[in-house]
């Protein structure tokens, strides 16, 4: 279960991405999660975007692109709703 994130001293903090490994995909709270693309440079992170996700029966993650994920950038002080949803690479 994806829980929240916040920015301590400039630096993204995300917490409870979701239950990739888990033995039992039934209830909703064990099947959704976060998959988060990070871009670092020397200085650190420089954004994160999240995709809502699904686990499947097998607990293989889809991601729901028809859902607009959360955004983050450096200098910003909390994550945003992303203006569109993120596409799937």
């Amino acid at each position: 279960m994806a829980q929240d994130t916040e920015v301590y001293q400039g630096r993204p903090i995300i917490y409870g991405l979701g239950n990739f490994v888990f033995d039992g995909f039934r209830a909703p709270e064990t099947t959704t999660g976060w998959l988060v693309r990070l871009t670092v440079d020397r200085q650190g992170a420089v954004r994160w975007t999240a995709m809502d996700v699904r686990l499947d029966r097998h607990g293989a993650p889809h991601p729901q692109a028809d859902r607009p994920g959360w955004c983050w950038a450096r200098g910003s002080a909390e994550a945003v709703r992303c203006p569109v949803p993120i596409p799937p690479r």
